[in-house]
């Protein structure tokens, strides 16, 4: 099953989910050590992986408000 949704996560920022297509996505840079992605096949895991490390990092959690992945 391809990977259709994705994780951001850094220690300054809220967690975002994002569509697998979005240019935030896309746009990332492999190379940076203070941020990590993680993706995912579908909405409900990445959503429950955006959650586990919320509480771990004591950050918010929300959907890309470009890419809106919840409305797909």
């Amino acid at each position: 099953m391809p990977d259709n949704f994705a994780i951001y996560h850094n220690s300054r920022t809220d967690i975002k989910i994002h569509n697998i297509c979005c240019s935030a996505f896309d746009k990332r840079d492999p190379n940076t050590i203070n941020e990590e992605w993680h993706t995912t096949p579908d909405l409900q895991t990445a959503t429950d992986i955006a959650r586990t490390l919320s509480r771990e990092h004591g950050l918010h959690f929300r959907n890309c408000k470009r890419c809106k992945p919840s409305s797909t």
